[in-house]
C-alpha cells in the first residue's frame, strides 16, 4: 500500500451516496475521516501534521478533500503532504448541503472536519484544526 509515486497514488472522485462505502473499509477497525479544502488555511496549515501523524501511527485515515478542485492538483497535494500512501478522495463538485448530511445531519460545511469511528462503530465528530495529541490517545484507546 506505500506509494511513491503520484500517479500510484489511490485518489477517487467522492460524491453523493458515497459515504456508507467509505465507512465499510473499516471493517470492525477504528477510522479517521478528514475532510479538508486547498482553499481552507487552516486546513493547509495543518495537512503536513496530519501525513506525520497517519505515517507515523499507521493509522487508518481517510483523506476527503472537499473543494471542487482538478483531480491533478489534489494528487500532486497528496504527494507533497505525504497522505499519498492512504485512501484519498476528491470532490469535483461543490460539497452541498445533501453531501454534508449524508456524513452528519449536524454538519454546516466547516472545515476542517474530523470523524473518528471507533473500532464498534461509534462516531465522534470535531470541527477544526486537530490536536494531534487526543488523536493518539484516542487511537491506542481504539485499538
Amino acid at each position: 500500500m506505500f506509494n511513491h509515486s503520484a500517479e500510484a497514488i489511490s485518489l477517487d472522485l467522492y460524491q453523493l451516496g458515497d459515504w456508507s462505502r467509505v465507512t465499510a473499509l473499516r471493517e470492525n477497525e477504528p477510522m479517521i475521516v478528514h475532510f479538508w479544502g486547498v482553499t481552507c488555511g487552516p486546513c493547509m496549515s495543518e495537512m503536513p501534521r496530519w501525513g506525520q501523524f497517519a505515517n507515523a501511527n499507521h493509522a487508518n485515515v481517510v483523506f476527503i478533500q472537499v473543494d471542487d478542485a482538478p483531480k491533478a492538483n489534489v494528487r500532486n497535494l497528496a504527494a507533497r503532504l505525504q497522505i499519498d500512501k492512504f485512501r484519498n478522495y476528491y470532490s469535483n463538485t461543490q460539497f452541498d448541503e445533501r453531501m454534508r448530511y449524508e456524513v452528519n445531519r449536524q454538519w454546516q460545511g466547516e472545515t476542517p472536519y474530523t470523524i473518528l469511528i471507533g473500532k464498534n462503530g461509534d462516531q465522534s465528530v470535531f470541527s477544526g484544526t486537530a490536536d494531534f495529541k487526543k488523536l493518539s490517545l484516542w487511537l491506542r484507546n481504539n485499538q
